[in-house]
């Protein structure tokens, strides 16, 4: 969960709201570096994103998405990224 809390603690110390009040679901280990590792459950995880109608995924590239990419067909957007400044970019 350490791409999600990075990712709240910039939206509590920026202007405004990071994530335009969208629904957004987020998963991933963050390394002191910035970069995004991969997580386990990915493809429960999706399916649990699709069952509470996020709009959006950001996950770790890392990963394999094939799964959670099927899940996610037509029902919510999946954001790959590899580091922190990927998953910022979807946002600012």
């Amino acid at each position: 969960a350490g791409l999600a809390f990075t990712l709240a603690i910039i939206d509590l110390l920026s202007e405004g709201d990071l994530f335009a009040g969208r629904p957004v679901a987020v998963t991933g280990t963050i390394a002191l570096d910035g970069t995004v590792g991969a997580i386990g459950g990915i493809d429960q995880k999706a399916h649990a994103v699709k069952d509470e109608d996020f709009e959006l995924f950001v996950v770790p590239e890392a990963n394999d998405l094939t799964a959670a990419l099927e899940t996610a067909e037509g029902e919510y957007e999946v954001f790959p990224v590899t580091d922190i400044d990927d998953a910022l970019t979807e946002f600012i």
